[in-house]
């Protein structure tokens, strides 16, 4: 046991010491890249066509996921929130206004356990296509094509997803958060 401790602490430090070399390597060469941020000028049509193209493509993708973990991926944690919401009764163990969100809301309006997952499939299509649009705004088209092929192409995104843990509705936040922290950034605050 004390070997493979000692062997463990070494591979550590020698992964850090990597590390330290390497990322400096890395990060004059993330220096070196330059992307021209500047309002794209869009007619509305043309803004109204790519969101409809993003969350249309986004939601289709996720419904093949859907459709294959019909009707989602309920953990110990999950349960307890579907229970919080459906006895009304919540605690501090997860985040109340999550389990609203996500766990009552769409079984006030369904009624239906499976409507958990698809709601946060709408609310994930709808907020990866406006940070798309954001990219789109500001960038290249082959930005924010490269970024949705990377998000949605990722099996981990689809996989996530069809779990309604609260690092989903974190995920969400926070690329909602960097949409509205691109805009800032770029408008100057406008």
């Amino acid at each position: 046991r004390g070997d493979f401790t000692l062997l463990f602490v070494a591979a550590i430090l020698l992964v850090l010491a990597s590390a330290s070399y390497i990322c400096p390597i890395i990060l004059q060469k993330v220096k070196g890249l330059n992307i021209d941020l500047k309002e794209n000028k869009m007619s509305k049509k043309e803004k109204y066509i790519w969101i409809i193209c993003f969350f249309s493509a986004t939601f289709m993708i996720l419904l093949t996921w859907y459709l294959a973990y019909y009707p989602g991926i309920f953990s110990g944690d999950a349960i307890d929130q579907y229970v919080q919401a459906l006895d009304g009764e919540y605690n501090d163990w997860h985040p109340a206004l999550q389990t609203l969100f996500t766990y009552t809301l769409p079984l006030k309006i369904t009624g239906r356990v499976e409507s958990i997952i698809l709601f946060q499939i709408l609310e994930f299509s709808g907020v990866l296509s406006y940070l798309l649009y954001t990219i789109l705004r500001y960038t290249k088209k082959k930005y924010a094509i490269f970024s949705f092929l990377y998000i949605i192409l990722n099996p981990v995104t689809g996989s996530i997803l069809m779990r309604p843990w609260k690092d989903v509705s974190f995920a969400m936040s926070a690329m909602l958060l960097m949409a509205y922290g691109l805009h800032i950034y770029i408008t100057d605050g406008k």
